[in-house]
């Protein structure tokens, strides 16, 4: 760990740490390698869920708040984001890369689906009022549905458990169903929330 950055995770915009350690600093060559090895699963990713011709990646395929990225010697795969009053949030991953691609593809994931939700606005909220009935908040549903069938391209339709139960408790923690005892569920096959019972669902998963 870098000593001046131990226990800081808010950096304001002119701090000298800022400038010295993630903008005006030399990079080694096992950060170049380091780097370079995160920025091809990045790309990897993008050619996969949205354009396979796409040959490099630009900070306006991700979100709005990314400042940064990168990885630093003796500090680990890093992420930037602006906070507000310019403070600049700093992520910090270690030597953990897949979780630092993890959230640079959430990046992407963010700001190409409020893109896709600003254009589609209406006929979106059309189709998850007739799915759900008694939706309130359709917005949730659709964003881990989106992103669920991006990572489904990603892995080629063999993603990840872990995963979607990640989104599944997403969901269900957000957006609460009239029966008590009914879950939103992912389903694989058909790449869609479907409504069912908590009982169904314990009993798959112990199988």
């Amino acid at each position: 760990m870098i000593d001046e950055l131990e226990n800081k995770k808010y950096l304001y915009s002119k701090s000298k740490l800022l400038n010295s350690i993630f903008i005006k600093r030399e990079k080694t060559d096992n950060e170049i390698k380091k780097e370079k090895i995160l920025l091809n699963l990045l790309l990897d990713f993008y050619q996969k869920a949205y354009d396979k011709n796409t040959k490099e990646l630009h900070y306006s395929i991700f979100d709005y708040d990314l400042c940064g990225f990168g990885y630093i010697d003796n500090y680990g795969y890093y992420m930037i984001n602006y906070d507000n009053w310019n403070y600049y949030l700093v992520h910090i991953y270690g030597n953990n890369l897949f979780e630092a691609f993890s959230s640079l593809a959430k990046s992407i994931l963010n700001n190409k689906r409020r893109e896709y939700l600003n254009k589609n606005k209406k006929i979106i909220k059309n189709e998850y009022l007739t799915r759900f009935k008694d939706i309130k908040n359709y917005e949730i549903i659709f964003n881990a549905e989106y992103d669920l069938n991006k990572w489904n391209k990603y892995y080629q339709n063999e993603i990840p458990r872990e995963l979607i139960d990640k989104y599944n408790r997403y969901v269900n923690d957000n957006y609460h169903l009239s029966k008590i005892n009914n879950v939103l569920e992912y389903n694989k096959k058909i790449k869609s929330f479907i409504i069912t019972n908590k009982t169904k669902v314990r009993s798959l998963k112990n199988k």
